[in-house]
């Protein structure tokens, strides 16, 4: 059932432990990472912080004792751990050098020792054996070897449960069947010591490769391979072929019932009931249908990980390749007899579903509970198999495609692209986030370089494969695509291929100046002009004259006139062969006249510049920048806190292998460096969560100086300020407004999917447009059908009958100072604070009733300060207003040409305003004021436009 109040008890669950109490603090230190889901508002208001998932899921494992640890691998994307039953998910990767992880084994009789197998998508020696002695907290490799582990989802990795050493607390003897790669042909391996020490079984060499199993109680090895079944009673040192079947592609047993062993092949379920002496073949005419391997274009096919419950033998599950890139679950409940096929509810996924093969991890005391992972993100059932529903919180793997910048007049603002989950946008830095649908793709889309111009205008590079392919990019041409109505659709244009930079911006006190890679459009993206002297344009001035700040292959450029010209300001240096690198980011420091230049080639080095636009002098910084666990630097990325310049920020991917250096931060402007990056080494953060790896990008907020960091295949995750006392780190956002003579408060509960949206998929039955079934689409079989309403109602029903939530509002004036609660048992998630006096700093949090579990310590000075962030969206036929958030209501004054201001609107509640009267040919110019207790606040900056003529084609 869903908890609408799960939101607050995450922040427990990964912060503090126990609930504090109103006027208590704890002391928490800063150097903690914090995540940044991909979530949105509906999500977060029925009770999820949310976790879009994203990468390719291949390995799940669960304790044997009460089913509240568990373990989840994906391909490149790293490891996640969860302690309490799956309601929450957390980052698993410190002492780990693979991207991935392909298999589990946790000891069934220590859950705090845990065996990995690890992966990426290319072989590499550091791969192996990996052990946990702390639930996944830190790894240790204990067998390097080359295997790949890419899209393996067989169970090779074992611990013998009768080899429990009291004395030792832990199951001695483990086996593990590696993977042939080119370097050596896959075998059977053998620990007597928990897993600390391995050793090759002799003659081997024909059950590499498969899936291994181990009775639970006499210690017999079992073995499903290519050739067939086979069983060793001595421990692996020989074994015996027991049953002649094509390639196995599931074997399991139960602790409930010992000596039966289940296993598959791709068309056949088989049974044996003493051990794996003999084998009966599950007679059912109620088996799933299989579709031929000439009918099908991707593997596996047919039946595979067939699992059974440790509670009940007679409850299975397995997936069925049945179809193009169509994995289904099948379960039953009678040994195998009949089969149902599960149902999927993507009710509360961001990113949109695509089908993937399973494995599955059986819950080890409730016989109808099972985890899995449907699309890139973790599922439940609780009723054997016949519905799955998302469990992903805190799996955070969405990857970044290149350059995102802070939209640089409203820092609250951002757009990314993605590569393969199209994008997404935030209007409130990251509490919330909305779904961007660059390549009006059911499945996702390649989008690299997005900026948010508006909250309406979103710009970024697009790369489908209809555009054909780019020999010097290596990958499918890109192209510029220009959304108008905040996300939902994007206009390419076909007659523009990009071949520069992949970073888009906005001149900074011209919004309808737009830049795409090489590109400038002073229309807000309808027309576009190439630009010469720079490839791209990545920061601009915060002071000063506003210039531009751009690339041009290897060298620094600077734009005075808005991007017109662009002029050199610095080159990067030659490398001791003669050769340039070429620009990967760069950074300014607007108060000691640097720029920080970060450079790449390939995985093979990266480079740290700082170049002195006073002196004309560059220093290679790279030498004091901090080495990773091989010694190397990675700087691929670099940013400046524009508060205290003082404070910056590098970092970049290992790409081939998981760097434990991949942020890093300098205090006194690059003279000296530490490590962000949670590892066993030389990090300075030890507390919190294992945050950022593998950075694309890092920014930081100007206003709260937080640093974001985007990973590739990671997640966005950010980290306070240096010298910040951070003690609600992980606790539910709450975001605050000043007003004049007011404070506005909102959270969020109460919410998630309601009758709007069955009405939606009724209205639509059918009609399966895109757009529809990305907003309607609940199951994932790519149509809007009944089954959507169902599994909407039933949504619904959950959060009803759970009720809604009451909450509680406290206030300070000091951080440190006593709570008093100035709202209670209230059900709205928005509270407007009146007795309040301008000029005085208030601090608030919010509790549910019963609770003991606040959000996050807001803090708010009322004032009549002018409204801030206004921008235009202009079109051909409307403008567009958007502005902050402020406490009251707003009004917008418009001047027509060279006349006089007037009031055209008052008493708005929302910070959007349409103009749609408005004429060609017509100058207009807007400002907003914002009225609160005690009156009207100054105005806004004037902002001016009028409509474009131009349509793209």
């Amino acid at each position: 059932m869903v908890k609408r109040g799960l939101l607050f008890i995450l922040a427990s669950f990964l912060l503090l432990g126990t609930a504090l109490p109103v006027a208590s603090a704890v002391p928490v230190a800063s150097e903690q990472w914090e995540a940044v889901p991909m979530v949105t508002e509906s999500i977060r208001g029925a009770g999820h912080p949310g976790g879009e998932g994203g990468q390719w899921p291949l390995a799940m494992a669960t304790d044997s004792q009460n089913g509240s640890f568990l373990m989840y691998g994906t391909d490149v994307g790293g490891v996640y751990r969860s302690l309490d039953g799956g309601e929450n998910w957390e980052p698993s990767n410190v002492g780990r050098n693979s991207r991935g992880a392909t298999a589990f084994a946790i000891d069934p009789n220590n859950s705090k020792r845990v065996l990995l197998t690890a992966g990426n998508s290319l072989e590499m020696d550091m791969h192996g054996l990996y052990l946990s002695t702390d639930q996944g907290a830190t790894w240790k490799s204990v067998l390097p070897k080359s295997n790949i582990g890419y899209r393996d989802v067989r169970d090779q990795l074992a611990y013998d449960p009768a080899s429990f050493d009291k004395k030792l607390g832990y199951s001695k003897v483990a086996y593990w069947s590696s993977q042939t790669s080119k370097k050596e042909t896959g075998r059977l391996f053998k620990s007597v010591d928990g897993g600390l020490t391995w050793k090759e079984l002799p003659n081997s060499e024909n059950y590499g490769g498969s899936i291994i199993k181990i009775h639970p109680s006499k210690g017999f090895v079992y073995i499903g391979g290519a050739q067939g079944f086979y069983r060793s009673l001595d421990g692996g040192k020989t074994f015996t072929k027991m049953l002649s079947v094509d390639s196995i592609t599931g074997l399991d047993v139960s602790p409930a019932d010992p000596d039966k062993v289940f296993l598959s092949t791709a068309d056949s379920i088989y049974v044996s009931t003493n051990r794996g002496q003999d084998f009966k073949k599950i007679d059912s005419s109620l088996l799933p249908l299989l579709v031929s391997k000439e009918d099908k274009a991707m593997d596996p096919i047919g039946y595979w990980n067939l699992k059974v419950s440790p509670v009940n033998s007679k409850h299975l599950v397995m997936f069925n390749g049945d179809g193009d890139w169509n994995w289904s679950r099948y379960s039953s409940k009678d040994g195998g007899l009949t089969w149902i096929k599960g149902q999927f509810d993507n009710t509360y996924s961001f990113i949109p579903w695509n089908s993937r093969p399973g494995n599955f991890t059986w819950h080890p005391k409730q016989e109808n509970v099972i985890w899995s992972f449907i699309g890139d993100f973790i599922v439940k059932s609780t009723d054997n198999g016949a519905n799955w529903m998302w469990n992903n919180n805190g799996n955070l793997g969405i990857m970044t495609g290149d350059h995102w910048n802070f939209n640089n007049q409203n820092p609250d603002l951002i757009a990314f692209g993605s590569q393969d989950y199209s994008g997404a946008m935030t209007t409130n830095a990251g509490a919330t986030w909305k779904y961007l649908n660059t390549m009006n793709q059911e499945w996702g889309g390649w989008s690299y370089g997005g900026y948010a111009v508006t909250p309406k205008v979103i710009v970024t590079g697009d790369a489908s494969w209809d555009n054909g392919w780019d020999n010097d990019r290596g990958g499918f041409q890109r192209k510029i695509e220009v959304s108008r109505d905040g996300g939902l659709t994007f206009q390419k244009f076909n007659d523009i291929v990009l071949k520069g930079f992949a970073s888009s911006y906005s001149e900074p006190t011209d919004e309808k100046i737009v830049f795409v890679y090489e590109y400038r459009s002073t229309d807000q993206g309808y027309t576009w002009t190439k630009m010469e002297g720079a490839k791209g344009v990545i920061t601009s001035n915060p002071k000063g004259e506003h210039e531009l700040y751009g690339v041009n292959n290897s060298d620094v450029v600077v734009s005075w006139d808005k991007g017109i010209t662009w002029e050199k300001v610095a080159t990067v240096p030659a490398q001791a062969d003669g050769s340039v690198d070429q620009i990967s980011d760069i950074a300014l420091d607007h108060v000691r006249s640097l720029i920080y230049i970060a450079t790449h080639k390939g995985n093979d080095r990266s480079n740290l510049y700082q170049y002195d636009m006073t002196t004309g002098k560059i220093l290679d910084l790279t030498s004091v920048v901090p080495g990773d666990q091989y010694g190397n630097q990675h700087t691929w990325t670099v940013a400046v806190d524009p508060v205290n310049t003082s404070v910056v920020y590098a970092g970049g991917p290992g790409n081939v292998y998981l760097t434990d250096t991949s942020v890093i931060r300098s205090t006194d402007a690059g003279k000296t460096w530490q490590t962000l990056t949670k590892n066993n080494r030389d990090s300075i953060v030890k507390q919190g969560l294992d945050g950022a790896h593998e950075a694309s990008l890092i920014r930081v907020h100007p206003v709260t100086r937080y640093a974001y960091v985007s990973g590739q295949c990671f997640g966005w995750w950010k980290i306070a300020p240096p010298g910040s006392d951070v003690t609600d780190v992980g606790a539910a956002p709450l975001l605050v407004s000043e007003g004049n003579g007011q404070t506005t408060l909102q959270w969020f509960g109460n919410g998630g999917p309601d009758e709007t949206l069955v009405h939606g998929i009724l209205n639509n039955l059918n009609n399966n447009t895109i757009l529809n079934k990305l907003a309607y689409d609940l199951n994932g079989d790519r149509k809007i059908t009944m089954l959507d309403a169902d599994i909407a109602r039933r949504a619904i029903e959950e959060l009803n009958s759970a009720g809604p939530l009451q909450y509680e509002v406290y206030r300070s004036t000091s951080p440190k100072g006593k709570f008093v609660k100035i709202s209670g048992s209230q059900t709205t998630v928005t509270y407007t604070d009146i007795n309040v006096k301008n000029g005085v700093k208030y601090y608030y949090k919010v509790k549910t009733v019963g609770s003991n579990v606040f959000t996050k310590t807001a803090t708010v000075t009322p004032n009549r300060k002018a409204v801030a962030y206004l921008l235009l969206s202009v079109g051909t036929d409307k403008i567009e207003l958007d502005w902050e958030k402020k406490s009251g209501t707003y009004s917008v004054y418009r001047a027509v040409g060279e006349g006089e201001a007037v009031k055209i609107s008052e008493g708005l509640t929302t910070t959007r305003f349409v103009d749609m009267a408005v004429k060609p040919d017509e100058n207009y110019r807007y400002y907003i004021t914002a009225t609160g207790m005690a009156g009207i606040s100054a105005s806004s900056t004037v902002k001016s436009a009028q409509l474009f003529t131009v349509k793209p084609e």
